[in-house]
């Protein structure tokens, strides 16, 4: 007799699978993502502080409330899944964050202006008149 319930697998394009093993794979794969993204938001951050500074905190969070999944999947607690819906929630306030300052940038003229320095030394060559030679 076993002592798994059917229940207890899913069908995936692997085959059947347990279901907890499977979200704690995925998972795993969703926190090492999450903490590349925060290591290159950081190397970023030495750069431009105020652009990156969102990135680091969002996924910083993200990577936090994936180990608070982790222990709710692994201890059946089904009220950890808030921390994924939390998680979720974040992400999508993240990318309307991203939309909001490209458009920002987009939108800011006086930055987008493109100024021609001209070295003290330079020749003009305008005016000179190519006919003579």
């Amino acid at each position: 007799m076993s002592t798994h319930s059917d229940s207890d697998y899913g069908t995936c394009f692997f085959g059947s699978m347990k279901i907890k093993f499977a979200v704690t794979l995925i998972g795993a794969f969703y926190l090492c993502v999450s903490a590349g993204l925060t290591t290159i938001a950081l190397i970023f951050f030495l750069d431009e502080p105020a652009i990156f500074l969102t990135m680091v905190v969002i996924s910083s969070v993200a990577v936090t409330f994936t180990a608070f999944l982790f222990v709710g999947i692994h201890r059946n607690k089904p009220k950890f899944v808030l921390a994924f819906w939390i998680m979720q929630i974040l992400s999508i306030l993240g990318m309307l964050a991203l939309v909001v300052m490209v458009t920002l940038i987009l939108c800011d003229y006086d930055d987008a202006d493109v100024k021609l320095e001209v070295h003290p030394d330079a020749e003009d060559k305008r005016h000179t008149d190519y006919r003579s030679t």
